[in-house]
């Protein structure tokens, strides 16, 4: 596989610093092991757009700067467990533009959009994505499950795209992570603000090394 420019980010806001300040930290530690650039992009709010739609608007950003070959996007409530597994060994498995996992036993639709890769053909699905949240799933804009919605209606009409097994880059939002398993993300979503931000605190005393 050629040299990649790869990047990881995570779009955070004040409203979510408890948690999100413990996962980014130990995310950026990863990045830093396999060499990808980390960003934690602040939230950008939209008038009439949840809060959910900002890693799209991320992404396009991202991708339009025109400086990496791939852009991961994660969740803020998710954290790389197993640093051995890198970001290239998913891109080399990659048919398509954008790649994101299953849902799995985690229940509701098919797609997961806590977590995705891309590489810059990409953007032309994520614009399509906002075109169609303005013009024909406007309720999408700010009520579950937003740009997931979206994404898995594009899917389901026929738009190519990787759809990896859960637990490739998401996780069962009850994982145990005592497990020791060798699960490579842990995505804690669907929980309170305190219950992140405790999961997120035993976390980071956990993997912090």
């Amino acid at each position: 596989m050629p040299d990649l420019k790869i990047c990881f980010f995570q779009v955070t806001s004040p409203e979510i610093y408890d948690y999100s300040n413990y996962a980014t930290k130990l995310n950026k530690k990863y990045c830093e092991l396999h060499y990808y650039e980390y960003l934690e992009v602040p939230l950008v709010e939209r008038e009439d757009y949840a809060p959910q739609w900002g890693k799209i608007f991320a992404t396009i950003e991202l991708l339009k700067i025109d400086k990496y070959t791939h852009i991961f996007c994660l969740d803020a409530d998710a954290v790389v467990l197993n640093r051995s597994i890198k970001l290239e060994s998913i891109i080399a498995k990659m048919r398509t533009a954008i790649a994101f996992s299953e849902n799995g036993k985690n229940g509701g639709g098919l797609i997961n959009t806590g977590a995705f890769i891309v590489n810059p053909q990409a953007i032309e699905i994520l614009e399509q994505c906002v075109r169609l949240a303005e013009e024909e799933m406007r309720d999408r804009k700010m009520n579950v499950y937003h740009e997931q919605d979206v994404i898995a209606k594009m899917y389901a009409e026929g738009l190519e795209m990787d759809i990896f097994p859960m637990n490739e880059m998401n996780s069962y939002w009850l994982y145990d992570i005592h497990a020791n398993d060798g699960q490579f993300i842990y995505h804690f979503m669907g929980r309170s603000l305190e219950e992140k931000t405790q999961i997120a605190k035993d976390l980071f005393e956990k993997y912090n090394f």
